[in-house]
């Protein structure tokens, strides 16, 4: 059968390992290894691109330039 949980992207980040995945956008929690390029506001995965909400876009380079990820 099928299943529908309703839940909040606050309590999916909570689940996942913060040093694996990261809230890019209000609508986005990408794998950090997933990505393949950031560019200006957009982080690339494959040829699928991601927008850095502006909100979190200060956290975002900061994981991604201290943690080497």
């Amino acid at each position: 059968g099928t299943f529908i949980k309703h839940i909040t992207m606050k309590s999916i980040e909570k689940l996942l390992p913060e040093q694996q995945f990261k809230r890019v956008h209000r609508s986005f929690i990408v794998a950090a290894g997933a990505i393949t390029a950031i560019k200006n506001n957009v982080l690339q995965i494959d040829k699928k691109e991601i927008p850095i909400g502006e909100k979190y876009r200060k956290e975002v380079v900061r994981f991604f330039t201290e943690s080497g990820n």
